[in-house]
């Protein structure tokens, strides 16, 4: 019953006869939907009395069981060899793929047989689901039409359904996805009220976490107003954990909530093109909010698990969809960079890595996060440099002052770091621009960077470039690619000087193709 769903329980009556209980799933949506909301109207009782452990728990359980098919629309649909049944109908298979193609990012809702893609405008071929979102619509990738899991830049995958069709895999009718989406804005506004008695521990983040998990498994099933009410439950959980001077999350209930931030972080954008323009200002608008929200979120829940980490421990991993965290924690002479993390940015430190660095505290972190996502919503770089794309994903690298938890200045740094970022092999090189985003601008900017050169990997299996940057200052990196500037880089003889004062100290030495 827990799970509204078919279950069997089987046990021995007060006579020692057996006895077995059957409990049939719904019939219907309506039917499913009028069980929820009764359940609901229990757990809201029972919340009342203080009992939220326990509840937080049971709604996890119905917000897990309200994506699952009440019957499997292929049961007694026979198909020919050449057919599989999606969603009940047998549609014809293509020709199969070449296994050895990179695999697309595949939307919800994808068919097991796989098929080769080609993208027309390169020619470069792939392998993907004969059918995606449920046969019910298109698959829409970005940052590009075509994109793996493994793209440098992060790709989102996600479905766009057919007239009458709705949900993350297009698989609902608009009623019943209608009904989905009120009960699961009815499960947010419970978790939601749950929080007035909630005081920051291990178990208690666990449970609100889990539980914000459910519920937000497939972000494009939300309504808007439920995606902000889940960022702002995420955000509560994350600021009543920073406020907190014991609350030493372990790392895996930190990889929890970074998961929770992964998954509403790859909605963002997601509804932009549709409605006026408007709509989509006051959605892009929101998005650039919600972004920083969730980038806020993720830093605290870090130095949450760093909270006891001492000086020259081993460095912090945390692994999750759309953020990926990368920090060693060190004493001023002894500072290191952290390892670099796949697809992401690797730090060099050069011959002297104290250099400009001023901190209250004996111990710093040298930390380093890849955001998958739009992180700076439709931000380009200065009207002047054209209009290029976004060719890596955004990396914020800093030092931390391990005490306070706030960054390190290191603008008056003379010895450039160096930071290497993952690109798209077979990218020209000539237009190739290491960015940073300047707060002042709010945009992107060359300014303060020089492009030092491009190593290149032939692996055969994963062939990729990393582009390697010089800068003097640390802030949210990446790497654009433009065919408007004849020049790799503009130097400012005044601004870049002390980036460019130490260029020939042997660690930052280059040369500009580098085949590994």
């Amino acid at each position: 019953v827990d799970q509204l769903g078919s279950s069997t329980e089987a046990f021995t009556g007060s006579d020692g006869a057996p006895v077995r209980v059957v409990v049939r799933p719904p019939a219907s949506e309506a039917d499913r939907a009028a069980l929820v909301t009764a359940r609901l109207a229990a757990v809201s009782a029972s919340l009342e009395e203080g009992d939220v452990s326990e509840r937080l728990s049971d709604m996890a359980t119905i917000a897990s069981s309200l994506r699952t098919e009440l019957s499997d629309p292929c049961d007694g649909v026979a198909c020919s060899t050449e057919e599989e049944c999606v969603q009940g109908v047998c549609v014809a298979l293509p020709p199969p793929a070449d296994l050895a193609l990179e695999q697309l990012l595949e939307c919800p809702g994808a068919s097991v047989a796989q098929t080769e893609v080609v993208d027309t405008a390169s020619g470069t071929r792939w392998r993907g689901a004969a059918v995606e979102c449920s046969g019910h619509g298109t698959c829409a990738r970005s940052p590009v039409p075509l994109c793996a899991a493994s793209d440098p830049r992060g790709c989102v995958a996600t479905c766009v359904c057919a007239a009458t069709w709705a949900g993350s895999d297009c698989r609902l009718d608009e009623e019943a996805f209608a009904a989905l989406q009120r009960n699961l804005e009815s499960l947010l506004t419970l978790q939601a009220s749950s929080l007035a008695t909630f005081e920051p521990s291990e178990e208690a983040v666990a449970n609100q976490v889990a539980l914000l998990s459910s519920i937000t498994a497939q972000p494009a099933d939300l309504s808007e107003s439920s995606r902000s009410a889940a960022v702002s439950i995420i955000s509560a959980i994350s600021a009543s954990i920073s406020s907190s001077s014991t609350v030493a999350l372990s790392s895996s209930t930190g990889t929890s909530v970074l998961d929770v931030l992964s998954s509403l972080a790859a909605s963002l954008g997601g509804s932009s093109s549709s409605g006026g323009s408007s709509a989509r200002r006051r959605r892009r608008l929101q998005d650039a909010v919600d972004s920083n929200t969730l980038v806020s979120s993720a830093e605290s829940v870090i130095q949450s698990v760093m909270r006891e980490v001492q000086p020259g421990e081993d460095a912090l991993t945390l692994t999750s969809s759309r953020i990926l965290v990368s920090t060693v924690r060190q004493t001023l002479d002894a500072l290191v960079a952290p390892p670099a993390i796949p697809n992401g940015p690797a730090l060099s430190l050069g011959s002297n890595p104290a250099d400009g660095v001023s901190s209250s505290s004996s111990a710093v972190d040298v930390r380093a996060i890849v955001w998958l996502f739009d992180r700076f919503a439709g931000a380009t770089l200065d009207a002047a440099e054209g209009d290029p794309s976004r060719l890596s994903a955004v990396s914020s690298v800093s030092f931390v002052d391990a005490a306070s938890g706030s960054d390190v200045n290191v603008s008056s740094r003379a010895c450039p770091l160096v930071v290497r970022q993952t690109v798209p092999a077979n990218t020209p090189v000539h237009e190739f621009q290491c960015v940073y985003w300047d707060e002042a601008l709010q945009a992107f900017s060359t300014r303060g960077m020089v492009l030092l050169g491009v190593e290149e990997s032939t692996s055969p299996s994963s062939p990729s470039w990393t582009a390697v940057c010089g800068t003097t200052h640390l802030t949210d990196f990446t790497v654009y690619q433009s065919t408007d500037l004849p020049t790799v880089n503009l130097v400012d003889p005044v601004a870049d000087a002390g980036l460019l004062l130490n260029y020939l100290d042997p660690s930052n030495l280059f040369p500009l193709i580098a085949v590994s």
